[in-house]
């Protein structure tokens, strides 16, 4: 038995399926028909990974981060990673009882290629980066 002022369920699953596509604003004017309906949110293009320049292993690389807070230096990697950034993190001894974490981006065949990588870094916000040269 159907309570009073309830539709029966075919009549309430009609309601729902005209309603479905209707914007906020046509339900104000009640007109019950699509306001823009070819207007639809188009999925954005993805855009190549800021690390996707195949990288052959070389000796330059763009500094991110330095300092002796190694949970600090962690997050960094774990940042530029989830980016696709090639990271890695060295541990440099300073003193006895002290170290500093170098957070490094890279393995650049050139000083060019490098700074072209500093650059797509400053635009992911991290701006105190520096070209560095490793090894030979």
């Amino acid at each position: 038995m159907q309570a009073p002022g309830e539709l029966p369920g075919s009549a309430e699953q009609e309601i729902l399926d005209s309603t479905e596509k209707l914007t906020f604003f046509d339900t104000l004017s009640g007109s019950g028909k699509e306001a823009e309906p070819a207007r639809e949110a188009k999925a954005k293009a993805e855009a190549p990974s800021p690390a996707a320049v195949s990288l052959t292993p070389g000796p330059w690389f763009v500094q991110v981060f330095v300092g002796r807070d190694r949970q600090a230096a962690e997050e960094v990697v774990r940042s530029l990673k989830a980016k696709g950034y090639p990271v890695r993190i060295d541990g440099v001894s300073e003193g006895a009882s002290s170290k500093l974490f170098k957070v490094r981006v890279g393995g650049f065949p050139t000083k060019e290629a490098a700074e072209t990588g500093a650059d797509r870094l400053h635009g992911d916000g991290h701006n105190g980066t520096w070209v560095v040269r490793l090894g030979n």
